[in-house]
């Protein structure tokens, strides 16, 4: 008879990630998806997911997933600072490891390898949440409009210019500083807040024109995004980086 694998739970914090290891048969462990409806990759590779669950079927792990931007305590916990990322637990909720990209090939190795043994492998970078490129329909229509629109453009690029020159660091992000409007704009704000840092902000979900502008300014496809004198530092993974390493003041305006 052909197995019907559990399917893939939905949680959003760490109880609840406990409450679906203890709940099922969890001897291996769990398998946490980490997505966006803002990141296409993210979204893309959960059917990958929820095959995996099916084939898997009482291989002794739990699949669940997690939209990033509703699971603080989960991105916060386990360290995850992009999406797609795949947190492999053990079957107490202990990070083991974590998957970056969205490379299907490369998860389904990892965990048919997690379900037959256990055993995870070291942290792999893969590509993180880019956009999926513009379709050819799109593009043609693009260029319709480049020579119309050409004036318009230019003005956007001006008001980025504005924009990230507006403070001496500028974050963009989406909501504000006492409202972030997702997971990532909240941890951002809140390791400026904790080193002292004075900052201006831009909600980019209050202008599509200019969060789509700044995307491809930047070459930096997602947000929050930092600026210290007008220069892009990066993302809130690169902005972790610099805290661990102690490098964060020294990148930013005295």
């Amino acid at each position: 008879d052909d197995k019907i694998g559990m399917p893939v739970v939905e949680v959003s914090d760490c109880a609840a990630v406990k409450t679906a290891l203890s709940g099922n048969d969890a001897a291996k462990g769990g398998v946490i998806a980490m997505y966006a409806e803002w990141a296409a990759p993210s979204t893309r590779m959960l059917p990958v997911v929820e095959k995996l669950s099916e084939q898997l079927a009482d291989s002794g792990v739990v699949f669940m997933k997690a939209d990033a931007d509703d699971s603080d305590d989960i991105t916060t916990t386990y360290g995850v600072s992009s999406v797609p990322s795949y947190v492999f637990v053990d079957p107490q909720g202990t990070r083991l490891d974590v998957l970056v990209g969205a490379q299907a090939p490369i998860l389904v190795e990892r965990v048919k390898s997690f379900a037959t043994n256990g055993s995870t492998t070291s942290v792999s970078q893969g590509s993180t949440s880019v956009p999926a490129a513009a379709s050819s329909e799109a593009a043609e229509q693009q260029a319709k409009a480049a020579q119309t629109a050409s004036s318009a453009q230019q003005t956007l690029e001006e008001r980025m210019d504005e924009l990230v020159s507006r403070q001496p660091v500028m974050l963009f992000m989406k909501g504000n500083p006492d409202g972030p409007r997702c997971g990532f704009s909240r941890q951002a704000v809140a390791i400026l807040r904790d080193h002292k840092v004075s900052f201006g902000y831009f909600d980019i979900l209050g202008d599509e024109e200019v969060r789509q502008g700044l995307k491809k300014r930047s070459n930096w496809p997602t947000y929050p995004q930092l600026y210290s004198n007008g220069e892009l530092l990066g993302g809130l993974d690169i902005l972790k980086e610099m805290v661990e390493e102690g490098e964060l003041l020294d990148n930013l305006p005295q």
